[in-house]
């Protein structure tokens, strides 16, 4: 489905800051703007900068042709008009659903005939996004223990890109690991002495100490 179009406004602020015009009216128009996003001697600018458009999209979902009108059959973050599995049936349910219901739609196999009634492959949908829901969930789970795991008891310096700025934190990249994690700031005095601008993704700060949480 479409985002909302204030879903980009960090994306738009963010690439601003360097210069860079991001367009997202149309998702054709933003993935053009992405493709364009370059920063000399910076190849890295563009692979942070579409990994925050991801953060901007909705969660693309598995629907039943039937339920929906043609125009709702497209996919946003690929900018096509029509998309559907059509990979290996082995690698994944969803692909053999759609093996199935192309061979029961042309006379070739009556052994699933129930994929010709919409209502059921509705049901069916709604489970599998559901499940790969559940599926992305248990993956992130598994991600930040074995990250936990690897640096325990490890004290390493690395550098690392920002991704987001927040009024009270920064959320960084670190590179050499796919490593995303939070960096809290507090200010040493019980005032706030940091000002944030969200409109140009700014934070300056005078005093603070930092309290890194992974995950």
């Amino acid at each position: 489905p479409s985002p909302p179009l204030t879903n980009f406004d960090l994306l738009v602020n963010a690439a601003a800051v360097k210069g860079i015009q991001v367009k997202c009216s149309t998702n054709a128009e933003l993935a053009y703007s992405l493709e364009n996003a370059n920063i000399p001697g910076d190849p890295f600018f563009n692979i942070l900068l579409r990994i925050v458009s991801t953060r901007c999209m909705m969660q693309a979902v598995y629907f039943c042709s039937g339920m929906l009108p043609e125009e709702e059959y497209f996919h946003y973050g690929l900018a096509v008009p029509m998309y559907t599995h059509f990979t290996s049936p082995i690698r994944r349910y969803p692909d053999l659903l759609v093996h199935r219901l192309l061979a029961a739609s042309v006379g070739q196999d009556k052994t699933y005939t129930e994929l010709l009634d919409r209502n059921i492959v509705h049901e069916w949908c709604e489970n599998m996004n559901y499940r790969h829901h559940q599926a992305q969930l248990v993956q992130r789970a598994s991600i930040a223990l074995h990250t936990q795991l690897y640096f325990k008891d490890k004290c390493l310096d690395e550098d690392a890109y920002i991704l987001f700025v927040r009024r009270n934190a920064v959320v960084v990249l670190v590179r050499r690991y796919g490593l995303e994690s939070t960096i809290f700031l507090k200010a040493v005095e019980s005032q706030v002495d940091f000002v944030y601008e969200e409109d140009k993704c700014k934070l300056t700060v005078v005093e603070l100490h930092f309290r890194c949480s992974t995950g």
